[in-house]
């Protein structure tokens, strides 16, 4: 099943909000989207036996202050609970067939599923499993968005814990984070933590 909602403009006004100076100071110089009807989000969740993280990530989802309008968990060769957990909380999922392309198959196949269903205004939003977004991430994507930008990232932290890894990883996300801050926000790599795509960028 896959029901996206028609694009209705007025849904917009109630849901924007001032987004920070730094954001809209970054958005000044581009150039405005053309007017037209409130684009539709849907959100995509690439998960391998995920059973015990998904419910946070889809949560995080619906918690948005510009929630989407469609959350599809790609259950991908799961053997555990992950889509029966993600069913439970609100999302639809979508089960791979024959993929041996790891998370990036997963994604080529939920994608080519849901692209007949956007238009090319529409916003497909991609994150990680082990994921979830700060509360403002869909609306600051969304309105950073114009003719001249098509994709849009984030910044991400990780948690506290899991040793020397963890802390490798933490301070390479530190990295990421003032790499963006010292090209004003424009990366040359956006990552599956969690990004934001026009729908008319990912047809081949």
């Amino acid at each position: 099943m896959l029901d996206l909602a028609a694009p209705a403009s007025a849904r917009a006004h109630d849901r924007r909000r001032r987004i920070s100076g730094r954001h809209a100071a970054r958005r000044a110089h581009a150039a405005p989207e053309q007017p037209g009807p409130e684009p539709r989000l849907a959100a995509l969740i690439p998960a391998h036996n995920e059973q015990d993280r998904i419910a946070a990530a889809i949560q995080g989802l619906w918690n948005q202050t510009r929630p989407p309008d469609l959350v599809v968990v790609v259950a991908d060769n799961c053997t555990d609970d992950t889509a029966l957990v993600a069913e439970a909380h609100g999302a639809q999922v979508f089960h791979t067939q024959g993929n041996t392309h790891k998370k990036a198959g997963a994604l080529n196949q939920a994608i080519a599923w849901m692209l007949p269903h956007l238009d090319d205004r529409d916003l497909l939003l991609v994150q990680d499993a082990d994921t979830v977004l700060n509360p403002w991430f869909a609306e600051t994507a969304r309105a950073t968005f114009n003719r001249r930008v098509g994709a849009v990232g984030g910044v991400f932290y990780g948690e506290e814990g899991g040793g020397f890894l963890g802390l490798l990883q933490r301070m390479e996300f530190h990295r990421y984070a003032w790499e963006l801050e010292r090209t004003g926000g424009k990366a040359q790599v956006l990552t599956g933590t969690g990004t934001m795509f026009r729908a008319c960028l990912l047809y081949t």
